[in-house]
């Protein structure tokens, strides 16, 4: 399970963001959510399937096709 973020690193993050003018409430509020985010962030990491297995479209621009005829 991931743990919430520290509050250095909140900070940190919030500055690489240009989020420097957050009240306190709003500070906390985002550390409070970094539980969520982290989570969220590596789901959204992990692979599931290799590229090998997406599906490929194959299309012919408009006039393509007739042109080469």
């Amino acid at each position: 399970m991931a743990e919430r973020m520290d509050r250095q690193e909140v900070d940190a993050a919030l500055t690489r963001a240009g989020l420097t003018q957050l009240t306190e409430a709003e500070r906390e509020s985002v550390a409070s959510a970094t539980v969520h985010l982290l989570r969220l962030r590596a789901r959204v990491r992990a692979p599931l399937l290799s590229l090998a297995t997406e599906p490929a479209v194959v299309f012919a621009p408009i006039g393509t096709a007739e042109a080469s005829r």
